[in-house]
């Protein structure tokens, strides 16, 4: 079972994942398909609170806080407290560091203990950016894959562009990157690129990618999970995007069943949608639902007068002698 972790972003404490024995039951979560309109199951889920949650998305791709994991810790009990188990083949997750946390927290190994290939290293805290974590080994038979197509809107927050890949490699080295193109963030830079050539105003969160252009990019992605041959896939991604493409893949579902799909997304919000052979989405299992957890946005306004007071004070001793 996981450990819950404490929400001091900046304790010393190291947080761990207890993933290590997963739900081996014998029901199997295939008994829900067949080969029409049931064809298969895609557990969507949103990644842990992080640090752009609470005031901080200036940081570039950012991690998870103390509380993010926590988040990830209580899916993941969640997960090894069902009467079924996902029977899970495969991982696929947006390639930031937010969605590499989460699914390593929620559907990894658990804490390395005896010499298991490792799925993410330790992470060194870092004030304000780094939460402290142990490294997690990868899950037996469960290949987790990066894929850009899952990424989130892109914003001109320097939160939703991603580091370089070898960085992010190097941190996740029982990720597969192969789908990912490019070392530096080429996606993200062309959309910022063509927003500083429009010159376009207003909020940050607002400015860069349209609606319809993330809805297109998740139909895409959509047609490319259909394509797969797993039949119980794990998908870890944003807000932004999972609205996007659930409420575009709905556009012809009954309006309930259209409304609950296209509803925003919590933190560590887990639906397990059950799709028809051509790509509709037809039902929300209840059993594996989990609700997740609200970010604390109301740390927003404390972090940033935090942030604005330390600018001011590093402005004020570059320009009056001591």
């Amino acid at each position: 079972m996981a450990d819950e972790v404490p929400v001091d972003e900046n304790s010393d404490e190291v947080t761990k994942s207890g993933v290590a024995s997963f739900n081996t039951k014998a029901a199997k979560a295939s008994q829900a398909l067949d080969d029409e309109k049931r064809f298969k199951v895609v557990h969507f889920v949103r990644h842990g609170e992080g640090y752009h949650n609470i005031g901080f998305e200036s940081l570039e791709d950012t991690h998870l806080t103390a509380n993010g994991w926590s988040q990830a810790g209580k899916l993941q009990k969640h997960l090894n407290n069902l009467p079924k188990p996902l029977d899970l083949e495969v991982v696929i997750v947006s390639p930031l560091f937010r969605t590499l946390e989460t699914a390593s927290g929620v559907f990894g190994g658990g804490t390395i203990d005896n010499g298991q290939k490792m799925l993410m290293l330790e992470q060194t805290p870092v004030h304000n950016e780094v939460t402290r974590h142990y490294a997690i080994a990868e899950r037996p038979g469960v290949p987790f894959i990066a894929n850009e197509q899952c990424r989130e809107r892109m914003s001109l927050n320097r939160c939703d562009r991603r580091r370089n890949l070898s960085e992010t490699a190097k941190n996740f080295p029982g990720v597969d990157f192969s789908l990912i193109e490019h070392e530096n963030d080429v996606m993200w830079d062309l959309k910022h690129d063509e927003a500083v050539s429009a010159g376009a105003v207003g909020s940050r969160y607002f400015i860069g990618e349209k609606g319809d252009a993330v809805a297109e990019r998740g139909m895409n992605f959509l047609k490319w999970v259909m394509d797969r041959p797993e039949k119980h896939l794990g998908v870890v991604s944003h807000c932004a995007f999972l609205h996007e493409t659930l409420q575009a893949a709905a556009k012809d579902s009954p309006p309930e069943l259209a409304q609950a799909l296209s509803r925003d997304f919590r933190n560590c919000e887990m639906r397990s949608v059950v799709f028809d052979k051509d790509g509709k989405p037809v039902e929300i299992l209840k059993d594996t639902y989990y609700a997740g957890g609200a970010p604390r946005y109301y740390l927003f306004p404390l972090n940033w007068g935090k942030q604005a007071v330390g600018s001011l004070v590093g402005e004020v001793k570059k320009r009056v002698p001591w």
